[in-house]
């Protein structure tokens, strides 16, 4: 547990290194504090000692861990649950957050203000935030969905990321076909002549009898339900059926069901503007993870999945969420609703170093305009 002193310097060395970029020394922290460089180097100590701060290479500054940023986020989340959680003056919220800069301002309670100039006016980010407050006057709840993730993307210069809730897809009829040993080709067919491919590994080859037999047990016990359905089903009669036909079904139907829902209900938008992020792009092993998430969406489906049955804004940093191992990312998400009942998220995904209080007020205030939008 930190002391008063501890974690005031925490703040600072956070925001100071999200607005700058570079390591923070003892002495720049001791303008903001009635502190000697010693007793500041003594506290920073103590905050290394415990996990929080770090020294890169041989600087002798100090930067954020996963585990700090962590300790940083959930005072700011606290420390604005009432506004956080409500509704309040959206346009006003909007307005407050566009004249903070993309990287945090610092101010220290118990030291001096020091803090950049805002790079838009009052003015301008009043007006701005009444535009934005009205964007979705007028539009229909599918164009909604592009609108606020297009949003987010522009306010925050990050890559943008909604959940969108799927309708119920129905199954006509299926196929088996073996493509290898180790192979199988589901082919879906709904009811209105569409037709979907799923590719699935199995652990034995099986024959063309057992696959037909597969088919038509599916077939007539499930033809005309929604895939929702058939997996509750499928869960309840698979001990009904031969252990090796069982195993069949339920690779096909867990596994590929679930690829289609994560790909198909998560968009991007925006993953150009990261390209000029360099604290994810210095690095091409990191770039290449960071395009392998948006191609694959698998982890971004679980953290939109989690976001969107909580409540409140979630916030993951990569190296202290097991759902976001990738380091130097974080991802910033929140529930919308539809008449009261939460069906989605909306969230950015960005570098670690970012100004967190501006980008979570931004991603809040959407997600709500998207719920009020949704639920007209």
């Amino acid at each position: 547990m930190l002391d008063e002193r501890a974690h005031a310097l925490l703040q600072a060395i956070v925001e100071r290194y999200i607005q700058e970029g570079s390591p923070v020394g003892s002495k720049s922290l001791s303008s903001l504090f009635s502190l000697s460089p010693a007793t500041i180097r003594s506290v920073m100590g103590e905050l290394e000692s415990v996990g929080l701060i770090h020294s890169p290479h041989t600087s002798a500054g100090r930067v954020p861990t996963p585990k700090g940023y962590r300790l940083f986020v959930d005072h700011l989340l606290s420390s604005n649950a009432d506004k956080f959680n409500q509704d309040f003056n959206l346009e006003q919220d909007f307005s407050q957050a566009l004249l903070q800069d993309l990287f945090c301002e610092i101010k220290i309670d118990s030291g001096r203000d020091v803090a950049k100039e805002p790079f838009m006016t009052q003015g301008a980010a009043t007006d701005l935030a009444a535009s934005l407050v009205h964007a979705f006057d007028g539009v229909d709840p599918k164009t909604a969905f592009s609108t606020a993730v297009d949003m987010v993307s522009e306010l925050t210069k990050f890559a943008g990321v909604v959940m969108i809730p799927q309708p119920s897809q129905v199954v006509k009829h299926i196929d088996f076909i073996q493509l290898s040993k180790t192979r199988v080709l589901l082919v879906i067919v709904t009811p209105e002549g569409d037709v979907q491919n799923r590719i699935f590994y199995v652990d034995k080859e099986y024959q063309s009898s057992e696959l037909q037999y597969a088919a038509n047990y599916f077939n007539q016990h499930f033809s005309g339900k929604s895939f929702a359905e058939v997996l509750t089903a499928l869960s309840s009669e698979l001990n009904q059926l031969q252990s090796d036909i069982s195993h069949l079904m339920r690779a096909a139907f867990e596994g590929s069901v679930q690829a289609k829902e994560e790909s198909e209900s998560v968009h991007i938008r925006g993953e150009h503007r990261l390209l000029g992020v360099s604290d994810l792009t210095a690095d091409m092993d990191r770039l290449r993870q960071l395009f392998q998430l948006f191609e694959e969406k698998t982890e971004l489906y679980q953290l939109m999945d989690v976001s969107s049955r909580s409540q409140g804004v979630q916030i993951f940093i990569g190296g202290d969420s097991q759902l976001l191992p990738m380091g130097d990312m974080s991802v910033i998400a929140a529930p919308y609703q539809l008449n009261g009942k939460i069906i989605g998220a909306l969230g950015v995904i960005g570098p670690s170093r970012m100004a967190y209080q501006r980008v979570i007020t931004i991603v809040d205030v959407t997600a709500k305009l998207l719920s009020k939008a949704v639920s007209r």
